[in-house]
């Protein structure tokens, strides 16, 4: 081969190695981001929520409840006199420690149930509900001697029938005993005072509106009038009139509350009392003072 012929092959073997290393299309060159634009791949959509679809109020709705506390009793002194009659009774000796005037005899034992409860509350709308309560206690006996069942409680209750107070009508709790008996707490131990006492009913029958004052709930009032004749039908045309004013400053409680009904020939009768109790953790400590006038024709 001639001279020039052996340059063109040897340029060829030298020109070859470059091109496989040389791109076939020349590179665009990188863009750089901008500064709006993600680096990183943006989270995936949460799925839209599900539609919640509203239920009718669950009304009406209904709840049973009830209590019983008793109490097994020994007269370990007192009169030492016994008298029976031909059932075997003692005519002399009572087993109740209350304001009667029957004495307390040495020995006298049993065993008796002081309160029994049995409750139905019945939630008929948002803002109307009643209650019924049943009530039995050794005290209360039937014209047989057996132990008897009464109506405590029959109402039906409306709720914000005025500003920050309910409406309430029927077979009533009356205010007379509710607060001190909250406060101390030891109804199955021991009555209080004036229920001890028998100075007014704690149920009668009449209406009631019960609220508060102010906002926070401090200054309380209940305001009733009933029959005074407690869950007995009404036999006359005179009624009772209640007010309590119970009021909660910090843990200090205090009522003024007052009752008075007009009876027929000038005999009429008002009670008076003053509760205050003070509440702390480790106990409370508190006094009642109360007076009652029964004016005769």
């Amino acid at each position: 081969m001639s001279r020039r012929t052996w340059f063109i092959l040897a340029a060829l073997a030298v020109a070859a190695p470059a091109a496989a290393q040389a791109p076939a299309v020349p590179l665009s060159p990188p863009v750089a981001p901008s500064s709006t634009e993600q680096t990183t791949p943006a989270p995936p959509a949460p799925p839209p929520a599900p539609g919640v679809t509203p239920t009718a109020p669950d009304f009406p709705r209904g709840k049973i409840s009830g209590y019983l506390f008793g109490d097994y009793y020994f007269n370990v002194v007192g009169d030492p006199r016994h008298a029976y009659n031909a059932a075997g009774a003692d005519t002399i000796g009572k087993a109740n420690i209350d304001a009667a005037a029957k004495p307390i005899t040495r020995d006298l034992n049993g065993f008796q149930i002081r309160r029994a409860y049995f409750q139905l509350d019945n939630d008929l709308s948002i803002k109307y509900s009643t209650r019924f309560r049943l009530e039995a206690d050794g005290k209360s006996l039937t014209s047989d001697g057996k132990v008897g069942l009464a109506v405590k409680a029959a109402y039906l209750q409306a709720r914000n029938a005025y500003p920050r107070a309910d409406f309430f009508f029927g077979i009533l709790t009356t205010p007379i005993y509710e607060v001190a008996e909250e406060f101390w707490g030891y109804r199955s131990i021991e009555k209080e005072l004036a229920d001890f006492r028998g100075i007014g009913s704690s149920a009668d029958i009449g209406a009631e509106l019960k609220g508060f004052a102010d906002p926070g709930h401090r200054f309380g009032y209940s305001a009733m009038v009933g029959n005074g004749l407690g869950q007995k039908p009404e036999d006359n045309r005179d009624k009772k009139v209640y007010l309590g004013l119970p009021a909660r400053l910090g843990d200090f409680r205090i009522e003024p509350y007052f009752d008075y009904e007009n009876v027929a020939a000038h005999q009429d009768r008002a009670t008076y009392k003053l509760f205050a109790g003070y509440e702390a953790r480790i106990g409370a400590i508190g006094g009642e003072a109360l007076g009652c006038v029964n004016h005769g024709a």
